[in-house]
């Protein structure tokens, strides 16, 4: 869940940040132009609204490792990894896929499930 973390805010936001950057500027450019780009904004502010969503999930899955990590109980700390940590690390690498598959390739930071299904 840790290395998940800092892979997701140190590799992944900042890739969905400058890929977001992009869009915007892209929208800009054809709105200065007076062009309608309403598909281009609808895509921005849906890739803005993911973004946001794996700063949230980040953030869960943080709270939720600082939480299993009170946990003196070795029961109290089986249920927490079951009902805090693990959904949250789901929910998290859900976001991440996402980005991934709306990120431009020369920006992702990660290999891509398909360079790694075809790596020889």
């Amino acid at each position: 869940g840790l290395t998940l973390l800092s892979m997701a805010r140190t590799l992944v936001m900042p890739a969905a940040i400058r890929h977001q950057s992009d869009l915007a500027e892209a929208v800009a450019s054809v709105e200065m132009l007076d062009v309608d780009c309403s598909e281009q904004r609808e895509a921005l502010e849906e890739f803005v609204g993911l973004a946001s969503r794996l700063k949230r999930c980040a953030d869960v899955l943080d709270g939720a490792l600082h939480a299993e990590h009170t946990a003196l109980d070795v029961r109290k700390h089986a249920l927490m990894l079951r009902d805090k940590v693990r959904p949250a690390i789901d929910e998290l690498r859900g976001a991440i896929d996402e980005i991934e598959r709306r990120t431009a390739d020369d920006l992702w930071p990660l290999p891509t499930y398909r360079e790694m299904l075809f790596v020889r």
